[in-house]
């Protein structure tokens, strides 16, 4: 037989105590539910502290709730042993109740023993009713209720002891209010379903009748699918038919923006003429030409000339037709293509201006002709070159490469760096004092005339390829220390870097034009000089 060792008021249902003690009629100790358990309480474990069973098994609804003596009531809970397939040990019991300051629920008395718990058998092999009592505290609680189901069970074998009792119900009488509880709430909903019904035939009129308990919804026309359909005020189809003509709206031509046709023939016109080239009968022909008007009439032209027009071949070339007009020899008439190549290499005359861009291997300049660039003269009539946008001749050396310089130099070229050549390699680097490679000016970008290069490639692919080099003339080169205009300079000991020097000679690169101080690398122009 079970024996629970104690019944524990929680610090929740402490709380929820207190609060219906209060005085307050709104306060109200509602209890919702139990649960059993199977969970062990550890010995050094406060029950006063737990919020939820420490192993729930199942929860019970409350089918009975009674105020027994001042400050104590007892809630009793229910289930069947059919919902289990083994035996099941109670260690713990439950009952919760509601929480009004958060909307859940709280535990508020928590029964447990250690040693000596209940037993539930499965259905062996008739279900089993059980019914579990707990003794809770309300204190002066005024407002105190529970939420009990309808008390189907009644008559029973009881056991009981101090605080929770378990009892197993006659199951036959439990089925048969259950089974009469059942019947009285079905016939409640079967009447309420047959109002729904009845509410809804009448609403619909004769779009629905009422067979037994079945509604139905009557038939229009003929079952199939339209373009075009009728309804009724509560939405239902009456009757259907198919989009005709009739049934499209006159729209604007600003409406509709797709599919327009871009020909003629889009629109079913297979031959056309503007309605200025008609003449009476509907005969097509071009206006008569006048001071206002463009065009021309056949009855324009003399008999000979419409004769030389009936002889011009269909598909025949403008200067085809010049020349039969002006009775020019034909041999001297040029085809389609020739005509066409004429056009596409032609040559400017003077007053002619071309825009774009002008490729050519060579341009003659004949005399009394200059080359000019927005007005200022660049080749004049003696075919000397001036006005050069920059300052240095520079000429296009094959870039370098790490395996083309080896150790001896440096293939990190830029604007401004001393450049040796490497003779072996055909090839430049970075020059310095330091390896064998003769200096050979400066990598220049600001070349006004350049050399070299690969002939079949642009500037453009050429410098993808070649480095260019300032020969002679003014260019910005890299220099360190301190510098004075005058000043010779010549190959330092940092790679593709000059600094002045008056007697060493042989790394000479140029004379310095500006200036320098300090240790740091800059640019200053130069006069390129060997």
């Amino acid at each position: 037989m079970a024996n629970f060792e104690s019944v524990v008021l929680t610090e929740n249902g402490l709380r929820l105590l207190t609060k219906a003690s209060s005085g307050d009629a709104e306060d109200v100790l509602r209890f919702t539910h139990m649960a059993i358990g199977h969970g062990i309480l550890p010995e050094n474990a406060n029950p006063e502290q737990l919020t939820d069973l420490t192993q729930k098994i199942t929860d019970m609804e409350i089918i009975r709730f009674d105020i027994t003596g001042p400050g104590v009531s007892e809630v009793t809970g229910m289930i069947t042993n059919s919902q289990f397939s083994e035996p099941v040990t109670v260690f713990e019991v439950g009952v919760y109740a509601e929480d009004p300051d958060n909307g859940g629920e709280v535990l508020y008395m928590y029964s447990y023993t250690r040693s000596t718990p209940a037993y539930i058998d499965p259905p062996n092999p008739t279900p089993v009713v059980i019914e579990i009592s707990l003794v809770t505290i309300i204190d002066d609680a005024e407002n105190v209720t529970a939420n009990v189901i309808f008390p189907l069970y009644a008559g029973s074998v009881r056991y009981k002891d101090d605080n929770t009792s378990l009892e197993a119900n006659n199951v036959q009488s439990a089925i048969e209010k259950l089974k009469a509880f059942i019947i009285s709430t079905a016939n409640a909903l079967q009447s309420a379903i047959n109002g729904i019904i009845q509410d809804a035939v009448t609403t619909a009129g004769t779009a629905l009748s009422k067979s037994g308990n079945a509604l139905n919804h009557q038939n229009y026309g003929t079952e199939g699918t339209y373009t075009k359909v009728t309804t009724n005020a509560q939405g239902h189809v009456t009757s259907g038919s198919n989009v005709t003509a009739g049934d499209i709206p006159n729209l604007d031509w600003s409406k509709i923006t797709t599919g327009k046709p871009a020909t003629l023939a889009g629109y079913g016109i297979t031959d056309a003429a503007p309605s200025s080239h008609v003449g009476a009968g509907g005969t097509a022909q071009h206006p008569l030409a006048n001071g206002t008007t463009a065009g021309f009439s056949l009855n324009d032209f003399t008999a000979a000339l419409k004769t030389k027009l009936d002889g011009i071949a269909t598909g025949a070339t403008k200067v085809t037709i010049e020349n039969v007009l002006t009775s020019t020899a034909t041999a001297n008439a040029l085809s389609a293509a020739q005509g066409k190549a004429l056009q596409d290499n032609k040559v400017a005359k003077a007053g002619d201006t071309m825009t774009g861009t002008l490729t050519t291997r060579s341009v003659n300049i004949q005399s009394g002709y200059v080359l000019q660039h927005n007005g200022t003269t660049i080749i004049d009539t003696s075919g000397i070159v001036a006005r050069a946008k920059y300052n240095d001749l520079a000429e296009l050396f094959p870039k370098p490469t790490v395996a083309t310089v080896g150790s001896q130099g440096s293939a990190d070229l830029e604007p401004g760096d001393v450049v040796g050549y490497n003779w072996v390699a055909d090839t430049v680097c970075k020059g310095y004092n330091q390896n064998e490679f003769a200096v050979v000016g400066v990598y220049s970008d600001t070349y006004g005339m350049i050399l070299g290069g690969e002939e079949e490639k642009t500037l453009k692919e050429n410098l993808i390829t070649h480095v260019p080099i300032g020969l002679t003339g003014r260019v910005n080169v890299k220099v360190t220390g301190a510098v004075n205009p005058g000043d010779i300079l010549v190959a330092s000991s940092i790679p593709g870097v000059a600094f002045a020097k008056r007697h060493n000679y042989s790394k000479k690169v140029g004379i310095a034009l500006a200036p320098h101080s300090g240790s740091e690398i800059d640019k200053i122009p130069m006069m390129v000089s060997r």
